[in-house]
């Protein structure tokens, strides 16, 4: 706003930054304190003092304007009126202040906003004049304009008293958005007009004046945009004049339909207002309101009768600047020249120009407002986003005034003479329909606008130059056999597909039918094309090209299996190395008449996929049941939790809903994956492991671990893929917010709707090894203390990614099968966030050289957790090394059931073997510690055991360790106990709880030691996921062992019960019962239910407010099942007391009456929808 910014000297920026430090650790204390007391329900004026001051440095903390307000409301209850009063005036002191830091600051606005609400009698004048000292600081503070407007509301201010206070503010800057809006809001309130409406004219005289003033303001400062809005405005207002549009009657319903302008209420037509007998009936329609009248004739043996506008009159182009009188606008338009002849280059001004020529005679100035175009965009030429919007409106003009030429002249588009249809120089995209002309025997298309599939620019070409000559062979129609019942898509897998298009999977053979204009003869030539991309190339497989009867390159190839009259029914064998995608598909036929080739019609776009039923793709899966289950299962389960109490959690993979395929095709796209990549999985995976987290490449999910959800959904209340997919491809923004379960999920929707075997994997006791030492390494000081500044690498309760099944031929033999891939983002690989394809077997085996990212999987499921202490000299020795720390327990679901199988035996050898401690020092001799275990010490004759407890959310708990001495002599060990809560990625908050005892052990005895925790204790500390950490160290005096132990439990929550009101059938509305009891004394406030089952219920949110402590909850919802089968409908609860609230039912829906398979009305899976999609191409 032309304020200069004052530099300062380096020894001034010095202590500015020891002072924000020393400040920012006094906010960051208050802060925390104020949570903590909010969250006890600590609502007092010590909160009050605290906010003070930390919003007295930072007025934007909006949380903490919210904390204030709770207190201010429960104070209004236990103060005084006089005390009351005291603490408002404090209060509107505290906000000036607070504005005085950050004018512009819209929590303090807001906050002044509902005090003066709340007031019995505030004073307005005060607000009035503290509005008037802020905007003598800064006239364009929009939030002080928008303060001023609720407190002149308020006290009644009248409009010409703002006006005027407007006029001072102007005279003083012309440049003053604000202002010129405000005066648009009073002036109709001073002027009202009888019937023209909110936004009606203003009288001439009024008109003439404010146009003056603002002619004043940009011959000013031709460059400030604020004064020609407010020009723009001026002239732009005016409601479209009443206007009858159409007139239709209809015999045989005995009805008159009226088209308005705007909404009426109409009567209905007597009975006997349509007498056979009468030659013609003509019906007057008199709108006296509008002053319009229309007439509409109906003759006898006519059913209907019309009455149109024509386009021109009926404006279906509006301008942007509303028709004013030809004078005032005339008037403008002279002043705007006169300017441009000052200020030649002025954009405003020349863009102003167009619109005025734009709404006096568009085809009048039609030449002019082009060159003035020209002028503009070179002006603008530094911009290219807005030469773009030029180019847009130029051509937008153009098309409109092509419409007002049309109906000035007589257009003839075709003709039809000799029995030869000329159709040059139109838009034709499509043949359908020439059959219906049985003898027309020439058709000529010179110059029209179809295109090749792939092509750019060149136009269809039939016989060379256009024409259709007789005995060509041309292909009127196709029927890919495309709908769900047939049989492509039925021998295909892919039934289950709520698409409409074909969908194949690659290297099967497929069928379809071709309609030709005569017979096929067998000197005729055929010939297939599919093409994917923006430049379709043969050598890259981006285009693919089947001659009819011949072979072709690849594995492709078709072959004729009947030709009845004129259909030509065609098998066509696809390659088992295809490119995977959408492709378009044209084709060509040649005979002595001439060549001709099909037009692209998008109705005929090709899906192909990764094929596991093909034993020549490198994706083959040699199981049926595994196919069933990794490929075509919509619904499975998540584990999470620790090992000793393992929640579960069923997710809606829902990769055939509706919508869902063209995501997963789209995140390929904006990765800018090449088309000739994507037939190969190994690349198809690892860029989908890149895209699923949204880091460094604006992929589907945001990671969020910090426990405030507030900008989006909390990950424990996603209970689909669906949902996050289909929000990404409408609009192409990261998804807030996922977790590794989330990335997971998805990735496993995305890798079995594209055809590839993959399920999603829980490993509990994960490690996330920073330095590649292959360890997870502990440090502690001489007295056992850790070293936080050192403990870089942690261990997650648990972490979830993905297993997807493929052939590695780009490895050595013996490490096909399962790979695994990880869309988390955790660590970089090649400079990108994402890992995998590795090889199970190559972790399983230690050989972290094999590609991709061995190092990092093999550290999260089989590295030792490695203690060291501090010695005296400073050097660090291992005190104790956990060997069956990690990777202790990895599980998947099963196959045919909702069990649990435990798959930690693909991973690595067994516990302790020489096998799997081979792999081990194998691997850890390929990290940046390879004599890690050089100094490992014998082992020790105290074992420490933690034992788990069942412990439920909102009840008291009791944990356990119990001491065992394996030795011959007695030992006497020190126990320290620290128990605090943590996220399930290892991060954990300060201790809450701890216990020291000294336990004395007779040779072969064992001693419980426990630690009693009470609800009120751990309930403030409570985070994601409920869980808690319980440190165990210890020393035992006679050895000088080193007890060290870490445990984590978590807090079990409830389920939802869902319950089936009636049976399930295809296309009829069910209904479905959810109960919930809040298992918490305290009140859940937002909560928000999630619903989505694939084939039942599209996802769903359902907003229910607040649920008391202890509370039960019914709800009810209904849905209409689309697909028949045994299906899975989910729900979840989520709130910002309680999350990873969760409940399923299955649901077996039975077929509509008369056998139809899918429902006919598309239900709540919309299966002919369409999903509006963001731009394609790099991000």
């Amino acid at each position: 706003h032309g304020r200069l910014k004052v530099k300062t000297s380096e020894e001034q920026a010095e202590a500015k930054r020891l002072e924000r430090e020393q400040k920012l650790k006094l906010y960051q204390a208050a802060t925390q304190t104020v949570f903590q007391k909010r969250q006890a329900g600590e609502l007092d004026e010590s909160v009050l003092e605290l906010t003070s001051q930390i919003l007295g440095a930072n007025p934007d903390f909006a949380t903490l304007w919210n904390c204030r307000r709770e207190v201010l409301q429960q104070l209004e209850v236990q103060k005084s009126s006089e005390e009351l009063a005291a603490l408002v005036k404090a209060e509107l002191g505290f906000l000036e202040s607070c504005l005085r830091v950050n004018p512009k600051s819209y929590g303090t606005w807001h906050h002044r906003c509902w005090l003066l609400g709340r007031l019995p009698e505030p004073n307005w004048a005060r607000e009035l004049e503290l509005c008037a000292r802020f905007l003598e600081v800064d006239e364009r503070n929009f939030h002080c304009w928008d303060y001023r407007r609720f407190v002149a509301a308020q006290a009644a201010v009248p409009p010409a008293e703002e006006l005027a206070f407007t006029d001072s503010l102007i005279t003083r800057n012309f440049s003053n958005y604000s202002s010129w809006h405000y005066r648009s809001c009073l002036l109709p309130q001073l002027h009202p007009q009888p019937d023209c409406g909110p936004q009606g004219r203003l009288p001439e005289d009024v008109l003439l004046k404010e146009l003056e003033l603002v002619q004043n303001a940009f011959f000013t400062d031709p460059n400030d945009q604020s004064a020609w809005f407010y020009h723009r405005w001026l002239l732009g207002r005016a409601d479209p004049q009443d206007a009858l549009r159409c007139l239709h009657v209809s015999r045989d319903e005995a009805c008159l339909t009226v088209s308005f302008s705007r909404p009426l209420l109409l009567c209905d037509l007597p009975a006997t207002s349509l007498n056979d007998q009468l030659p013609q009936h003509t019906f007057r329609v008199v709108w006296t309101a509008g002053d319009a009248q229309k007439e509409c004739v109906l003759l006898k043996g006519r059913q209907e009768g019309w009455c149109r506008d024509s386009a021109t009159d009926e404006q279906l182009f509006r301008c942007e600047l509303s028709v004013e009188k030809s004078t005032v606008l005339q008037s403008e338009l002279e002043s705007c020249k006169e300017l441009q002849e000052l200020e030649p280059e002025n954009k405003w001004c020349l863009l102003t120009i167009i619109l005025l020529m734009r709404a006096l005679d568009p085809l009048q100035y039609e030449k002019e407002t082009l060159q003035y175009f020209q002028t503009l965009k070179a002006g603008w030429a530094v911009d290219p986003m807005r030469a773009a919007y030029l180019d847009d409106l130029r051509s937008k003009f153009l098309l409109e005034n092509s419409v007002l030429k049309m109906e000035y002249a007589e257009v003839r588009v075709l003709h039809l003479a000799h029995k030869v249809l000329q159709a040059n120089d139109n838009a034709i995209e499509s043949l359908d329909g020439v059959t219906n002309l049985p003898r027309l025997q020439e058709l000529v298309l010179c110059n029209n606008h179809s295109r090749r599939p792939g092509s750019r620019g060149s136009a269809v070409n039939a016989a060379g130059d256009g024409t259709i000559r007789e005995g060509m062979l041309v292909v009127t129609g196709v029927d890919l056999l495309s709908s769900r019942s047939d049989q492509n898509r039925r021998e295909h897998h892919t039934d289950e597909f709520e698409y409409d298009e074909l969908i194949l999977r690659r290297g099967q053979p497929f069928h379809m039918v071709l309609f030709l204009s005569r017979p096929y003869e067998s000197s005729d030539h055929v010939t297939l094309e599919l093409c994917i991309g923006n430049n379709p190339e043969v050598g890259k497989g981006t285009h693919v090209i089947i001659p009819v009867g011949k072979g072709g390159s690849g594995g492709w190839k078709a072959q004729v299996t009947k030709s009845s009259g004129q259909n030509l029914n065609l098998r066509v064998h696809t390659s088992p190395n295809a490119i995977i995608g959408k492709f378009q598909f044209t084709i060509r036929t040649r005979c002595k008449a001439g060549e001709f080739q099909l037009p692209f019609d998008p109705r005929n776009e090709i899906y192909i996929l990764f094929n596991p039923w093909c034993p020549e793709d490198i994706v083959y899966v040699d199981h049926e049941d595994w196919r069933q289950e990794y490929v075509l299962n919509e619904s499975g389960r998540i584990y999470y939790g620790t090992e000793a109490q393992i929640g579960e959690r069923t997710w809606n993979y829902g990769q055939f809903d509706h919508g869902v395929l063209d995501a997963c095709l789209y995140i390929l796209d904006r990765r800018g994956m090449p088309y000739g990549g994507r037939g190969d999985p190994i690349s198809v995976s690892r860029v989908i492991s890149a895209m699923v987290n949204s880091l460094d490449d604006n992929g589907v999910l945001i990671g969020n671990w910090s426990g405030d959800y507030s900008r989006g959904t909390n990950p424990s209340a996603w209970v689909g893929s669906v949902e996050i997919l289909l929000s990404y491809l409408r609009t192409g923004n990261s998804v807030p917010f996922g977790q590794c379960w989330v990335f997971a999920g998805v990735t496993t929707t995305v890798l079995r709707c594209l055809g590839l075997a993959t399920r999603t994997v829980t490993n509990f006791n994960s490690a996330h090894d920073t330095d590649t030492s292959l360890t997870m390494d502990i440090y502690f000081d001489e007295n056992m203390k850790p070293l936080e500044h050192l403990n870089h690498d942690s261990v997650w309760n648990f972490h979830v990614w993905n297993d997807c099944w493929m052939k590695r031929p780009d490895l050595p033999s013996g490490f096909d099968g399962w790979q695994v891939v990880d869309a988390t983002p955790q660590e970089t690989s090649s400079g990108i966030f994402c890992c995998g394809p590795c090889s199970v077997q190559s972790i399983k085996n230690g050989l972290v050289y094999m590609k991709y990212d061995t190092p990092f999987i093999f550290a999260e499921v089989n590295s030792d957790k490695v203690y060291w202490q501090r010695q005296d000299d400073g050097s660090f020795k291992i005190v104790y090394v956990e060997e069956k720390a990690i990777g202790s327990l990895i599980i998947t679901k099963a196959i045919g059931s909702n069990m649990r199988e435990d798959i930690t035996h693909t991973y690595k050898h067994p516990e302790g073997s020489e096998a799997e401690r081979k792999a081990v020092e194998t691997a850890a001799a390929h990290g940046s510690k390879p004599n890690v275990y050089a100094t490992r010490d014998s082992a020790e004759d105290v074992a420490v055991q933690v034992e788990a407890q069942d412990a439920v959310m909102g009840q008291d708990l009791t944990v356990c360790v119990v001491l065992t001495n394996r030795g011959g002599s007695p030992r006497t060990v020190k126990l320290h106990l620290y128990l605090s809560v943590t996220f399930y990625t290892g991060v954990t908050g300060s201790v809450f709880k701890e216990s020291k005892k000294e336990v004395v052990l007779a040779p072969g005895a064992s001693e419980r030691v426990t630690m009693p925790v009470a609800y009120k204790e751990y309930r403030v500390h409570l985070v994601d996921q409920g869980a808690m950490l319980l440190n165990v160290s210890g020393h035992v005096k006679e050895n000088g062992q080193v007890l060290a132990k870490q445990h984590t439990f978590r807090l079990r929550t409830p389920d939802l019960s869902l319950t089936l009101l009636g049976a399930a059938v295809v296309g009829q509305e069910c209904e479905v019962q959810i109960v919930f009891k809040n298992p918490l004394p305290v009140t859940l406030t937002n909560v928000v239910f999630r619903l989505e089952g694939s084939g039942l219920q599209r996802p769903k949110i359902l907003n229910v407010g607040d649920i008391g402590g202890n509370e039960t909850v019914t709800l009810r919802q209904t849905f209409v099942p689309v697909r028949p089968g045994p299906r899975q409908l989910i729900a979840s609860l989520d709130s910002p007391q309680l999350s990873q609230v969760h409940g399923v039912i299955q649901v077996d829906v039975a077929p509509a009456a008369g056998g139809g398979a899918f429902s006919g009305t598309r239900g709540n899976s919309r299966s002919g929808e369409t999903i509006p999609m963001a731009s394609r191409g790099g991000a």
